[in-house]
C-alpha cells in the first residue's frame, strides 16, 4: 500500500499554495518517513515535527506531545491561518 501512496503524496505536496504546513510524524513511522523527507528536500515549503517514542499512530501513542506540537504550530501561524476563506 505504501508504494502506491508515496507517488500520490509527492504530487500532492508539490504546491502548498502558501498555506503553513507541518507534517507530524512518529519518529518510528517507517512507512512514510522517507517520502516526507524527500518532499521537504525537494523544496516543499513545510516543516516536520517528530513525536518521540511513537509510530504511525503517534496521536494515540503520545497524545500530549501531539497536542502540544499541533497547537503550538497553529498558534504560531494563527495570523496566516485564520484569515483564510473557504
Amino acid at each position: 500500500m505504501t508504494k502506491r501512496l508515496n507517488p500520490y503524496l509527492s504530487k500532492l505536496q508539490k504546491n502548498l499554495f502558501g498555506i503553513p504546513t507541518m507534517f507530524v510524524m512518529g519518529e518510528e513511522d517507517y512507512m512514510f518517513l522517507d517520502s516526507v523527507h524527500q518532499a521537504i528536500l525537494s523544496g516543499c515549503n513545510a516543516h516536520i515535527a517528530y513525536i518521540e517514542n511513537a509510530g504511525h499512530v503517534y496521536n494515540i501513542d503520545q497524545p500530549e506531545q501531539f497536542n502540544r506540537v499541533t497547537i503550538d504550530f497553529m498558534m504560531e501561524n494563527s495570523n496566516l491561518i485564520l484569515p483564510l476563506k473557504l
